[in-house]
Parts: structure tokens; sequence; C-alpha cells
């Protein structure tokens, strides 16, 4: 199925999910306000407006480890005191990471600031202008000779400028725009994975909340524009302020926590399951690395009752030896730019004896071997066996030479298989065999041969995003600023320190220090995200 039909088909449904209840109540559907509520409390949604929708759930505690495990004590108390070491391990290390991320936002701002100047188009001069402009200026030879070891002199500041930039660790955040860094039939992948990540997220502010005896009184998801997913879980204050620092801490770093046991995961899984260098993964490569499996083979194909997909192995085209996709695409690029073959005399003069009556006549032999008819750069006409051609000659290091003979009508692709003693052959256009014969680098082992490998493929893809958004979520959650976690975790650091403070003056001024840092890297985040934009496009070049 073509890809956006997929999307379409994928945010429609999505779509459905507000419009129709919105449709329903600007429609006049219910006779009053009272039936509109009962409809929204039996879907339990709270809130729903033009492009947006939330619900909440009130028996979200019920799925918590607490209270999932009530009937069982022994596995209770065990996955309890699990659970409150996994916490009091994460507040450190997470401490310890969300100092890593706040350096990390300000080099990376200094780096962005540092290297954007090199992405911008220098202007280059043009030496006889220059010469012409100390022509007029330079009266004298020793000052022509200034002139120019001053300007050799900031040429090799430029280079050394240059250099640096170049050496310098290529690290920034990147913003992933659809459309311009991320293909538009992958936005349904992104969207699981986000949802996914603040899912994620949240369940570690519930648990840690659940494991402290402190209530969850819902848990909401919102819909944004279809493509912005959010979630929150809602605690009682009152509880959660009666609460020591550490426990707060351990509330507040929770689903930091959880985003970081996602990373980890989900990075097992990426390395056990889909590394064709492990006997768990779900795929595999060629022997000893080298060939790609044939994937698809388009029935239009001459070879299509040749091929094998999923089973026969590519190595070589023509004297090309193919070791990956790559070294594929490479082989066939090359034959387009040389199809001749290089023969010697002998042959040369052997075949225009056997087949002077049968040249370019697209006849047989009696062996019922392909005639075909080629020429030379002086067009010298030689008809020849492309058999005897592939197996015995090279193909030719110039086209100028005069031994060098290409088909007049059909590329030769000699296909060397694993497993085949014979090469097979193709006649034809070299762009034809590239779209009717889809190769990969790997393919599912047998036992899962009745899945898709680009199934597999998406699944990779969909892991690979979620560890991405997941670390990227952690590191913008740590941050100080107002309305995320980084900024409770801040307030708790304060209370900590502000108990060796006894002076109310000195309590304001700490007060005061906590709104300056807040505002400070509100700033820094927003830049970051600005440099983020301008990277997405930066790197377009």
């Amino acid at each position: 199925m073509n890809p956006l039909i997929i999307l379409f088909l994928f945010f429609f449904l999505i779509s459905l999910s507000w419009l129709i209840p919105y449709l329903l109540q600007k429609l006049n559907y219910f006779k009053n306000e009272y039936d509109f509520q009962n409809f929204c409390n039996k879907y339990n949604i709270t809130e729903i407006g033009f492009g947006y929708i939330t619900f909440e759930f009130d028996n979200f505690y019920k799925i918590l480890p607490k209270h999932l495990f009530q009937n069982y004590k022994s596995l209770q108390n065990s996955t309890q005191k699990f659970l409150k070491l996994s916490f009091t391990i994460g507040v450190y290390i997470c401490l310890f990471i969300s100092l890593i991320c706040i350096l990390f936002l300000i080099l990376h701002l200094f780096y962005f600031i540092f290297t954007l100047p090199s992405s911008l188009p220098k202007r280059n001069f043009n030496k006889e202008e220059n010469l012409f402009a100390e022509d007029r200026t330079v009266a004298s030879a020793n000052k022509k000779v200034e002139a120019r070891e001053q300007e050799r002199k900031q040429e090799e500041e430029i280079k050394e400028e240059e250099e640096l930039t170049n050496n310098f660790p290529q690290l920034s955040m990147v913003m992933l725009i659809p459309g311009i860094n991320l293909p538009l039939n992958q936005l349904p992948i992104l969207f699981i994975s986000l949802f996914i990540c603040i899912i994620f997220h949240e369940f570690g502010h519930a648990i840690a909340a659940n494991d402290e005896n402190i209530n969850v009184e819902c848990f909401g998801i919102c819909i944004n524009y279809l493509i912005f997913p959010s979630a929150y879980v809602s605690l009682p204050t009152n509880q959660l302020e009666k609460q020591s620092i550490f426990v707060k801490l351990k509330i507040y770093c929770g689903g930091v926590w959880f985003n970081f046991k996602l990373c980890f995961i989900f990075f097992i899984l990426l390395l056990l399951f889909f590394n064709a260098n492990y006997y768990t993964s779900f795929i595999e490569r060629p022997s000893y690395k080298k060939g790609v499996f044939i994937k698809q083979v388009n029935i239009n194909n001459p070879l299509y009752d040749e091929l094998s997909p999923n089973k026969d192995i590519i190595v070589s085209i023509n004297d090309c030896p193919v070791n990956d996709v790559k070294g594929f695409i490479n082989c066939l690029s090359l034959m387009k730019r040389n199809k001749g073959f290089k023969i010697t005399n002998t042959f040369k003069e052997e075949q225009l004896l056997k087949y002077k009556n049968k040249c370019c006549k697209d006849e047989k032999d009696d062996d019922d071997s392909r005639l075909l008819c080629f020429t030379n750069d002086i067009k010298e006409n030689l008809c020849m066996k492309a058999r005897e051609l592939v197996d015995n000659f090279e193909t030719c290091q110039s086209l100028n030479d005069h031994n060098c003979f290409i088909p007049q009508e059909y590329n030769i692709l000699s296909i060397g298989l694993i497993n085949r003693k014979e090469h097979l052959l193709f006649y034809g256009d070299i762009d034809s065999f590239y779209n009717e014969v889809i190769v990969s680098d790997v393919r599912l082992k047998e036992i899962l041969s009745f899945l898709s490998i680009d199934f597999i493929f998406q699944l990779q893809k969909l892991i690979e995003y979620t560890i991405a958004l997941s670390l990227g979520l952690a590191v913008f959650n740590l941050a100080p600023v107002e309305l995320l976690d980084g900024a409770k975790i801040l307030e708790c650091l304060f209370l900590f320190f502000s108990k060796y403070y006894n002076s109310r003056d000195d309590i304001e001024k700490m007060k005061v220090w906590y709104s300056r840092i807040l505002f400070f890297f509100k700033w820094i985040l927003c830049l970051n995200i600005v440099a983020a934009f301008i990277n997405a496009f930066k790197n377009l070049h």
C-alpha cells in the first residue's frame, strides 16, 4: 500500500477521536448539556475543542504494582522493596545527569554560535581584482610585497579556522521536521514512539507516588492537533506537600528515570533482535558478510523464473564484487559507464570467421546460444556469444581501446550467485534491472518467514525513534524551566539548603536566585530549540 495512503488513514482515525464528539455537540445532536455530559462521562472525555481532546481515567491506580499485587503479599513486598531501591538510585542518577544536561544545553548553544559562521557562504575574492586594486593603491614594490604577505597570512588564518571548525566534535541537536528531515510516511511511527515515551514518563511519576502511599487521582491523555500527544497524572497536593524532600525528589525524578529505563530496555532489544551478529537476532546476513539477498523480483524481469527471493545471494556483477547494497548500486553504476568487454586479437579473428554471415541478425548458434552484435570505437561490428564473452573476458578499462567491444542494443550483466557454478546473464537496460530486482543486506530468519522484512524494518525504526525521543524527553524535562520536572527538582534542592539559613533575608535571596535561574534557563532552552530548528535546515546542504 502507498505510504501516503497509510499516513492519511492513520491521521484520519486519530481525527475521528475528537471530530465525532465535537461535531455531535456543534450540530446539536444532544438535547441538552446533561446528555452531552453523560456522553463524555461514558467515554472518559473531560475536555474537547477544535483539534484537541482530553481523556481521564480514574481507575488508573488499579494497574499500578501496589494494587495489582495486593493479593500476593510476598510478591507485593518484594516489588515494593525493588521499586524503593530503584527510585532511590534514580534520584542520584537523575541529579548527576541533570548537571550534565544543564552543561550540555549551555555548551551546545556556544557550539552552535561558534560553528554558525563556518556554515554561512564565504565571500570569494577574485585574485585579478585584488592585484588590480594593489596596482591602484600601492605605489612601491615594497608595499606590494607587504600587502601580498599580509594577504597570505590572512588566508592561513582562515584555513586554520576552518580546520579547527572541522575538527570540532560534530554533536548537535536537530529538530525532526516532517517533510524536511523526516519522511512523511514515518510520521505514524514517530507519533507512536512519542506516545510511548510520554506514557512511560507519566507512568514513572505515578508508580513513584503510589509507592510512597500517595493516591493517584487520575491519569489523563490529550491529543492536540492530531500529532502532539501529551499526558499527565493528578496527585493530591496536600499529600504531596507533607512528604519529605527526598520523597518529593523520587516522585519528580520518577518520570525521567523511567525514560532512561525505557532507553536501556529498547537498546537491549535493538541489540539482541535487530543486530545480525547475534544468534537471537530476527535477521541474518549472508555468509562471511559478502553479497546481498534478493528481496523481490518483478514479474516482467527476464530472470524472474531464475532468481529466488530470500534464498539467492548476489555476490558479483560481471567482474565487480558485491558485498552490500551500496556495492550493488556501485557495480550497476560502473556497468552503465563501462559496458564493454576487452577481447584478444585471436578471439576477434575467430569470431569474424565463425559468425561472419550471422552478425547483428539476432540469431542463435548451433548450440542454441544467443548471438549479440558488438561494436568498438572505430565502428567495427562483431558477432559473439554473450556467455563466452562474460566467462572469459573482463570489462574494459577504457572504451577507446580498439579491442573493447560494447553491445549495440543490450546491456549484458553477468550475475554471480552463491551455490551456483554458472552465472546468470541479463540482457536489457541496467536501470530496469535496478528497479525490478530489489536487494537487501539482510533477510528474516526462516522461523520468521511468515512476517514481512518491511514490518521488521518498521519495528526497528520504531525502537530507534523511541530511544532517541525518550532520551530527548529526559534531557528536556531535566532543564530547570518552569512547568518542567527540572524546576521541581531545583525547588527541592533549594528547600534542602534553606534549612541551613535561619534569617528571612537569606531565604528571600534564595527565592530570588531560584527565579533568576528559572528565567535564565528558560531562554537557554528556547535558544537551543531555535538552534535545533536551524540545524534541521543547515544539515540539508
